[in-house]
């Protein structure tokens, strides 16, 4: 009797393997099988609670989306600590205006009158002095934020491009079935 128990153990263990094994052959890692047990859950929890099935209705699976994402997102490494330093990154924000001239335009001649030739700035000049300041200033912040984030960009966008590849030939390799 205690040979028989000890038996059908181990075939239990032994057919477990054999699930398991056939399991990670599907669908890889642990990590990625319980996300996909995860992901089918969510969208039969959705499935019942709006009686109707996400393939077939635009509502239920607009809720199976947002869950999927959610799920995805959950069991994500956390962002590398490069890329949040850079996110974190002040914006450099916008360029300054160039000033007006104050100086009023002759009658008739549509040109700006110039400045008295005393050697003194206008007030225009000044401003102009100012803006030149500010653009420079700005320019040297745009181009840092822009050099920090250009490695970090291309990264993302790498892997976003080999994220839309493969899922376009995952969907071409199920349609045709």
């Amino acid at each position: 009797m205690n040979s028989e128990i000890n038996a059908r153990l181990d075939q239990s263990f032994e057919d477990e393997n054999i699930v398991d094994d056939a399991m990670e052959r599907e669908f890889g890692s642990v990590q990625t099988r319980n996300i996909f047990r995860a992901l089918a859950s969510a969208a039969t929890r959705i499935e019942s609670a709006t009686g109707k099935s996400w393939a077939d209705d635009w509502d239920t699976s607009n809720a199976v989306e947002t869950g999927w994402r959610r799920i995805i997102r959950a069991y994500m490494p956390a962002i590398p600590e490069e890329v949040r330093a850079v996110w974190k990154m002040e914006n450099p924000g916008v360029a300054p205006k160039m000033p007006l001239p104050t100086n009023k335009q002759p009658e008739g001649l549509g040109l700006f009158e110039l400045a008295p030739e005393t050697g003194e700035e206008t007030e225009s000049q000044e401003e102009m002095a100012e803006y030149e300041n500010n653009k420079t200033k700005y320019e040297k912040r745009k181009e840092a934020y822009d050099e920090a984030h250009k490695p970090v960009d291309d990264r993302i966008d790498k892997m976003v491009s080999l994220g839309k590849e493969v899922a376009g030939a995952e969907i071409d390799n199920n349609s045709q079935d």
